[in-house]
Formats: structure tokens, sequence, C-alpha cells
């Protein structure tokens, strides 16, 4: 009956199957009589969430280290950090701004760590708090951390591709 009231009647009609399919794959079985056996699904469900979560940033993460070995080692910051080759585009930019364009890369590297430590720290008290626990709390304050450090890095992105010539030989033809 309620959930008629929040979906209303064909939605809810259509939804249901899916939500039940989804709630017996997650906890084995469709009704959950009893608030522990609720919570212990939900407990369930935030740790698949937050496994996947932190595999998917993990690996990402993963495929950025070849840059930074590099960058350590002394080397300049690629965009193809495994064969080490760069955008025409990132030449041109790194020799046109030089010291500039090193430093805002640099930066720009160091916030994306942020932001994938802040992420894994989602995923890990996401997973592992219940509600209203001590957990959760952390996971709610560092989830605003999280936004704003993650959009830094979506402007520093944009930043670095501004001060890149432009060059139409990587838009698609369709």
């Amino acid at each position: 009956m309620q959930r008629n009231a929040v979906l209303g009647d064909s939605a809810t009609q259509a939804a249901l199957p899916l939500v039940e399919e989804l709630q017996e794959e997650l906890c084995g079985r469709t009704e959950l009589s009893h608030e522990a056996d609720k919570r212990a699904c939900d407990l369930r469900r935030g740790q698949l969430y937050g496994i996947t979560a932190a595999v998917g940033l993990s690996l990402g993460f993963a495929g950025f280290i070849p840059g930074y070995v590099s960058h350590f080692r002394g080397q300049a910051w690629y965009y193809e950090a495994i064969s080490r080759v760069n955008f025409e585009g990132a030449v041109a930019a790194a020799s046109r701004f030089g010291e500039w364009w090193e430093a805002l890369l640099t930066v720009h590297a160091a916030t994306a760590v942020a932001w994938t430590a802040l992420a894994l720290h989602q995923a890990a008290t996401g997973a592992t708090g219940s509600p209203n626990s001590g957990r959760r709390l952390w996971h709610r304050r560092f989830g605003y951390a999280s936004v704003a450090v993650g959009l830094c890095v979506a402007v520093q992105a944009l930043l670095l591709l501004l001060h890149m010539p432009f060059d139409k030989t990587h838009i698609a033809k369709g």
C-alpha cells in the first residue's frame, strides 16, 4: 500500500518485479519481516556497492601509476604513460607554457590522487557502516569534500585542455 503512494500505481506495477528480484538476489527472499533482516540486507547491499566502487577506483588509479612513476623519476608527465607518448597539443602546450604547464599538471595529478583517496574512503565507510553509525557520519562529511575535490579535478582538466591548441584531428568523423 505504501509503495503505491510513493511511486504511483503504474510505476509500482512495472518496477515491483525488478525490486523483488534484486531483493531476492541480495537477501535470499523477497519479503523481509523483521527489522534485523532489513538491516542485514541493507548492510549486504552496501558491502556489494562498496566493493564494486573500491575495485573500480583501484583499477582506475592503477592505470595512472606509470605516469606517476615516470614523473618521480624526473621525466615529463605523459598522457599515455605506458608507451611514453604525448598528444601533439600537450607537447605544444609544454613548450609554450613551460614551468606553468608542468606545475598545472602536477597540481592536477596530486588533486586526482586526493580525490581517489576520498572516493575509496567513501566506498569503505559506506560499505561497512550501518545507518546512524559513526562511519556513516564520516561517510557523509567526507562525501562533501569528495565532491569539492572532484570538481577541482574537472576544472583543472578543463584548464589543461584550454592551454592546448585546438586540434581537430581528435574529433570523431561521422
